[in-house]
């Protein structure tokens, strides 16, 4: 009869044993699941995507990361991110970048880099620390959009608008284009003196 309690008792604590292993396996299959999953979202996103340790030494790199600077992954893991610089930002800037950083804030700019083959480029850069439970940073990542077409468009279009401006202000006669709403879009300096004002874009 005791041998009978014996064994129902224990029966709860080895129930008990075995939730827990099957919960801990759940647990880390779960976690396997989803570290699969943002792998596959940093694996195929449209952005570079570069993570160091609190040093700024590169741990990973995604595909489009290879894809924009022409460095693979074994070129890079175990370097300092420098080996993209143009030299065309200063100390300065760099400094305050990783101030930023080690504060424990975002950093976001534009830096003007170099691809393996010397091509020089414009990124968009945006660096988050990663702070562990203990509020210690352990890592930084980074994450970049190649800005060189955009670069490329925007410098056209104020090409373009540099050299109507130099059309229309050399007109003698008044130029003006108002909106729907009497508001100037468009005047040159002849309409503009008329109006007693020295610079067009004042008025638009």
């Amino acid at each position: 009869m005791k041998e009978n309690q014996k064994t129902k008792t224990q029966q709860p604590t080895e129930l008990s044993k075995l939730y827990k292993q099957v919960s801990a396996t759940a647990d880390q299959d779960q976690i396997e699941e989803q570290l699969r999953m943002f792998m596959c979202v940093v694996e195929q996103n449209p952005t570079s995507i570069l993570i160091t340790d609190v040093n700024g030494i590169i741990e990973y790199v995604n595909p489009m990361f290879t894809e924009v600077t022409g460095y693979s992954f074994t070129d890079v893991v175990g370097k300092n991110p420098r080996l993209l610089k143009s030299g065309h930002t200063s100390t300065e800037d760099y400094a305050a970048l990783w101030r930023t950083i080690k504060s424990g804030k975002q950093w976001q700019g534009k830096l003007y880099n170099r691809k393996k083959n010397g091509e020089l480029f414009w990124e968009t850069i945006s660096i988050t620390p990663v702070i562990n439970k203990m509020g210690v940073t352990t890592h930084f990542v980074a994450i970049k959009e190649d800005l060189t077409y955009r670069k490329l468009v925007e410098d056209t279009l104020e090409k373009e608008r540099r050299l109507l401006r130099a059309v229309v202000d050399n007109i003698p006669d008044q130029i003006f284009v108002h909106d729907r709403e009497c508001r100037f879009v468009l005047n040159n300096l002849s309409d503009a003196r008329v109006i007693g004002v020295n610079d067009p874009a004042l008025l638009v």
